[in-house]
Order: C-alpha cells, then structure tokens, then sequence
C-alpha cells in the first residue's frame, strides 16, 4: 500500500529520511499509519488522503522540499483518484475553521502541483459558487 500512494522513488526517499532522523519513527509511521490507520475500513483511500492533505495543511507542516507531508499527500490523492480539484477544494474547505494562513502555506507549498495552467482550465462559468441555504 505504501508504494501505491507515495510512489517507489517518493516514499522511499521518505522513509530513508525518517531513517536517517529516528529508525523508530520510520517504523512507526510504516506500522500506524500505512498498515493500521490506511487500512481501516469505513473510507476509502481517496477520502483518507485528502483528510491527511488538509490536516497536514493545518497542523502548518508543508515548507520545505519533496518529501514534506503535504505534498506527498496531495501525490497520493492523486495515485488514488482525487483531482487535483478534489484537492484544492478540500484546502479550502478549512480556511473558515483554520484561517488563510496554513492554508496559504500549503498551497504554496504546493505551488507547482497547481501551476497556472490547472486555474486557467481547471475553473470555468459552470464552476460559479452555488448559494446554500441553511
């Protein structure tokens, strides 16, 4: 499982440089996260990825290089089949309860997974912000 979302190259890399900073955190991340809390039934893996997206977005982890959480998370939400609208739309959900600001931080470091060509194709008048009554 950990090689179909995060990828050979990627996740090992990952897992290398978790290694490298604490060999019990590699195998705890391994162990927890990919075998017991990935593999839970209820969600699929699509939904559990942009969950880690967004909480990764909010917990303010994301600058920085390949390897940080959120775009790692953003890679395996694709590998599982969310859009990269599905993404986006998921980071923003979470400025009302969080703010602009972790949000901001996120998607910039997601700054080349949403080039220009993904807001200049990816949003059009069919996309205008529907009213919902409460």
């Amino acid at each position: 499982m950990e090689r179909q979302l995060y990828g050979g190259d990627l996740g090992e890399d990952m897992t290398k440089a978790y290694r490298r900073k604490s060999p019990d955190i590699a195998d705890m991340s391994t162990e927890w996260c990919v075998g017991g809390l990935l593999a839970r039934p209820g969600l699929d893996l699509k939904t559990r990825e942009l969950i880690c997206v967004t909480l990764c977005a909010v917990a303010g982890i994301g600058m920085g290089s390949v390897n940080d959480p959120v775009i790692a998370h953003a890679n395996a939400a694709l590998r599982v089949g969310a859009t990269k609208r599905e993404i986006y739309e998921a980071l923003l959900q979470c400025v009302w309860y969080t703010g602009a600001g972790p949000i901001h931080v996120a998607l910039t470091a997601l700054k080349d997974f949403f080039d220009e060509e993904f807001f200049e194709t990816e949003f059009d008048d069919d996309d205008a912000p529907v009213s919902v009554t409460v």
